[in-house]
């Protein structure tokens, strides 16, 4: 999913932490970060045969079972530490929600495979194409003509503001975040329409 659903997860998952976990204002933000900031794995992704940052660990759920195991873990001893807890929870939720475009290796770092996804998967000419802009402007205008996932993603944010509404309106500059993101992504999108239409021009 794009990355303002996340960041829109985010406010959810660290609005509950605060208001019902622990207040403590640097792990609520951590957990917020923590939601979206998996995405910038991206950069590690011409290390990949695939360019496909999703077969990464960091996008596979090993990691993040590892921190809820660590937590309950310590927790037999008496160490009761939430924020472990929270990240294994924030890094999950950002793994299945991906699960729903164009998939997400799972099992990351043991297999490659991809799992789930309801979008069509890059052709090889896609993956191989040395253009930044046709590569992009082919993953943004497939997501964007999924109704499904333009609900989806509606249907998160309804759910982040009531949760901002109800549990602490003074972290209302997380929208600042939110609406960032989504700007690129709508400009992306316009964007890649114009460029289309001049090809076809």
């Amino acid at each position: 999913m794009h990355i303002n659903t996340h960041v829109a997860i985010g406010i959810i998952l660290s609005l509950l932490y605060y208001k019902f976990i622990d207040n403590f204002l640097f792990n609520t933000i951590l957990i917020f970060c923590i939601c979206f900031l998996i995405d910038f794995d991206f950069m590690l992704s011409k290390y990949v045969k695939t360019k496909n940052h999703r077969i990464l660990p960091t996008h596979g759920l090993f990691i993040y079972f590892l921190f809820i195991l660590i937590f309950y873990i310590i927790s037999l001893f008496g160490f009761y530490i939430p924020i472990i807890l929270f990240i294994g929870i924030a890094g999950i939720s950002h793994v299945l929600i991906d699960c729903i475009d164009w998939g997400i290796g799972l099992l990351s770092p043991f297999s490659n495979k991809i799992f789930f996804g309801i979008l069509p998967k890059p052709p090889e000419s896609i993956i191989n194409e040395q253009s930044l802009r046709k590569r992009q402007c082919w993953f943004t205008t497939t997501y964007y003509k999924s109704k499904l996932l333009l609900i989806i993603d509606i249907i998160i944010f309804i759910i982040s503001i009531i949760s901002l509404i109800y549990l602490n309106i003074l972290f209302w500059w997380y929208y600042l975040i939110y609406f960032f993101f989504l700007t690129i992504h709508l400009l992306e999108y316009y964007k890649c329409i114009k460029y289309k239409q001049n090809k076809l021009s």
